[in-house]
């Protein structure tokens, strides 16, 4: 009992120091705006074991084991290798049978030739379901989409707006409305900086015409949003404009509002084609739903 007290005493263990990694950082109005995100991820490293030899079983066997020649060393690497050249061998060999009762390929996918695989096309910008992915790019617009199991997958554009640093300050998205709600044929978020002064609101511009301004609704940790609604004129002066200037303003400098560029270029490409994909879902939904309707 006392050899296995003193041999337990002798494991240690050490723990490395837990690290931090910075993942990046979204700067925002220059000076007054910094995003930054902090991943905490702990690193954790076990340390040598130390034995007492004598005392432990390894160190037993350590000392009663006579002293290993070169030649006895070089007589077992042999034996290793060959005892392992002799289970590949036989890996090999089961492979023909292994591939006579696999399965049929599924479609689209390349038949297997002596168990090997040899894989299967993927459609470029395949995501899971509920990722999001771009679809297409229209100018200085992104079409963005969720992946849906049904494959109507809803869309919108977005453009990251920027400071005239370069630095990434606000994202705007817009998305059509099928059918309209009202006055609104289409909606949309401007997502600003969690340091926005909230009251004031944000201002929406096009070609320097009289700006209008939108409540925020609601924040989070990406940033604070303020829904809009956008009647059939607006999406005209889009359509027919070259820029958009969006207006927020910070905590630290509530005396000055900070403008966005938003670009209009590739706009009415980008808008047309998923309005044209919306009501074409829109559409199907409503044949589905009268189908569902007249079999009961």
């Amino acid at each position: 009992m006392l050899l296995k007290a003193v041999a337990s005493a002798a494991i240690t263990k050490s723990a490395g120091p837990t690290g931090r990694k910075e993942l990046g950082k979204r700067a925002r109005f220059g000076p007054f705006f910094r995003f930054a995100l902090e991943v905490r991820q702990g690193s954790a490293c076990r340390g040598p074991r130390r034995e007492f030899p004598g005392l432990t079983p390894a160190g037993a066997r350590a000392k009663a084991a006579p002293e290993q020649t070169t030649l006895h060393r070089t007589k077992k690497i042999i034996m290793r290798y060959t005892l392992s050249a002799i289970a590949l061998l036989a890996t090999l060999a089961a492979f023909p049978a292994a591939a006579q009762e696999s399965p049929a390929p599924a479609e689209g996918q390349a038949p297997a030739v002596g168990g090997l695989s040899m894989g299967e096309p993927v459609a470029p910008g395949d995501a899971a379901l509920g990722a999001p992915y771009v679809k297409a790019e229209h100018g200085e617009w992104d079409i963005r989409c969720i992946r849906t199991e049904s494959g109507n997958d809803p869309c919108q554009l977005y453009q990251l707006l920027k400071d005239e640093q370069g630095n990434a300050v606000a994202e705007f998205t817009l998305f059509p409305l099928v059918p309209a709600q009202g006055e609104a044929v289409a909606g949309g978020n401007i997502i600003s900086p969690l340091e926005t002064l909230l009251p004031e609101g944000v201002t929406l511009a096009v070609d320097g015409s009289e700006a209008r301004r939108f409540p925020f609704h609601f924040c989070t940790e990406v940033g604070c949003v303020a829904r809009v609604g956008y009647a059939a004129a607006d999406i005209e002066n889009f359509k027919r404009g070259s820029e958009a200037t969006v207006g927020i303003v910070p905590v630290v400098a509530a005396g000055q509002r900070i403008s966005l560029k938003v670009s209009l270029s590739g706009f009415t490409a980008a808008y047309d084609a998923i309005l044209a994909e919306a009501a074409a879902a829109a559409e199907a939904a409503g044949a589905a739903q009268g189908a569902g309707e007249g079999g009961n």
